[in-house]
């Protein structure tokens, strides 16, 4: 990559690490990606670093420097994870319950939607009609 972009991604590090995107340098302008979270699917993972890299540029001072561009990595996260009516195998979803299970936040996405709700079973009885 240019010589100013390889200088903009090595200070992101710390926050793509964070976010689960394992980035390393591999020479002077060149980054070795090894990890990705695992709700991401994406055919080109250099695309998807460089829409990354170019997102956190383009937001500028509207990041938080504290929060080193956080924001704007889970929403390019949040772009190519699995979506509704995604085809999964039994092992792809059992994965990722279990990953969920493991979060700090596993109550909603990065974008604040619910990834769980709560219901009495009183509730679910009512739902298929089974409450007189």
């Amino acid at each position: 990559m240019s010589a100013r972009d390889a200088t903009f991604l090595r200070e992101q590090l710390p926050a793509l690490t964070r976010l689960g995107i394992g980035l390393s340098e591999f020479g002077e302008r060149t980054f070795l990606l090894d990890a990705m979270p695992p709700f991401v699917d994406v055919s080109s993972s250099r695309a998807f670093v460089i829409e990354m890299i170019d997102e956190l540029k383009a937001a500028g001072q509207s990041v938080n420097t504290l929060r080193l561009g956080e924001q704007v990595i889970a929403k390019t996260v949040c772009r190519h994870a699995v979506k509704a009516h995604d085809p999964l195998s039994l092992i792809e979803l059992e994965k990722l319950i279990e990953d969920l299970r493991h979060c700090a936040m596993p109550y909603t996405c990065p974008h604040g939607r619910p990834t769980l709700i709560e219901m009495s079973f009183r509730e679910l009885e009512k739902k298929f009609g089974r409450v007189q």
